[in-house]
């Protein structure tokens, strides 16, 4: 489920999910920062190319970078989510931007229902 649609899920069940794309993600930055402390271990051993390390450790780099950026974004849209103004929908966004409740509605109901296109889940 998008997080256009967190809105229009009872406030429990949008706190639910951000905290298990929040844990989802810093599982993953654990993982990537025992990686790299791995195939620094390798380097210095001489178990790999200089070559081999600085193309897997930039790479890895950019999946710590990411997953440090999704964590701190769930840790964001949990406070946000918490906010009084979260009783009811945010009005001031221009239409163009914000759209209609409506529409935002069916874009929602449509992806709450649409199988997943990489898993065939479907989003209850």
């Amino acid at each position: 489920m998008k997080a256009l649609c967190y809105g229009f899920l009872p406030q429990e069940r949008a706190l639910e999910r951000l905290q298990e794309e929040k844990e989802r993600h810093e599982r993953k930055l654990k993982m990537y920062e025992e990686f790299e402390r791995w195939l620094e271990a390798q380097l210095r051993e001489g178990a790999i190319s200089r070559e081999a390390y600085l193309g897997t450790l930039l790479t890895l780099r950019r999946g710590i970078g990411t997953e440090k950026g999704y964590a701190t974004w769930c840790e964001e849209a949990l406070e946000i989510t918490h906010l009084p103004h979260r009783q009811g929908p945010i009005r001031n966004l221009p239409d163009a931007i914000a759209g209609t409740p409506e529409n935002h509605a069916k874009i929602c109901s449509y992806r709450a229902t649409a199988p997943s296109r990489a898993t065939g889940i479907t989003e209850s």
